[in-house]
């Protein structure tokens, strides 16, 4: 009887030993509706908003507002979090071509455009709507923003009625380095979220151009959407 309990008890010991109780007791943090979660995103938008004179008139719907970034955010309540974008940008504004054209000088084009590439940071306050589950669900963000511009491009084309000294039908270039144009720029942002599509529009409240070039400034507004690129 001796030999049979010290055999029960010796396996009973070898099974307690292979288990781990604390593996899953631990509650995770990370997740979409969690103490900390983060995601990629992709983004394309539109300005609409107003030229501040005729000389800097875009054509609606070829100037857009490419973004590509990491989102951050951290839940402080079932309400609300806080958060941060790092970003790549780039907005695209394309002038129409008319007499009264300014920007950045009076010479006509068959397409010209000014390409604004940068690098930027956003710190938002999200309030959340509805109940969820551990899912993003639905939101509203309140933003703010500021970017770098390190490469910024005038660009036109010009087609050929003849080839030109180089044999070429279509004349493109590219002026870099541009002594008229602010580095960096700011502005504020609100987004509507419907779980991994968001509605964002987008106001710059600085010059994107210096002011002793006295150009007028190109529109302000845009508007876009988001895709989340998260489960």
């Amino acid at each position: 009887m001796a030999l049979v309990f010290i055999g029960i008890n010796s396996n009973a010991q070898e099974i307690l030993l292979e288990q781990n109780p604390g593996k899953d007791t631990i509650p995770s943090q990370q997740g979409p509706n969690l103490k900390h979660y983060s995601h990629m995103y992709l983004g394309l938008g539109f300005i609409v908003g107003p030229s501040m004179g005729a000389g800097s008139a875009i054509r609606y719907g070829n100037s857009t507002d490419f973004n590509f970034g990491y989102r951050y955010k951290r839940k402080v309540a079932n309400f609300y979090a806080v958060g941060f974008d790092l970003a790549y940008g780039l907005t695209s504004f394309n002038i129409k071509q008319q007499i009264q054209k300014t920007l950045p000088n009076s010479v006509l084009h068959d397409n010209e455009k000014i390409n604004f590439n940068h690098l930027g940071a956003l710190i938002y306050n999200r309030f959340n709507i509805g109940k969820r589950g551990n899912h993003i669900g639905n939101f509203i963000d309140v933003a703010a923003y500021g970017n770098w511009e390190f490469a910024i491009r005038h660009i036109y084309n010009d087609k050929n009625k003849t080839p030109n000294e180089s044999n070429a039908k279509l004349t493109k270039v590219v002026n870099k380095n541009l002594t008229y144009t602010n580095p960096f720029n700011y502005g504020l942002q609100a987004r509507i979220g419907l779980n991994r599509y968001v509605f964002y529009s987008s106001y710059r409240m600085s010059s994107l151009f210096k002011s002793r070039f006295m150009y007028p400034e190109l529109p302000l507004l845009t508007i876009g959407m988001q895709i989340s690129l998260h489960g």
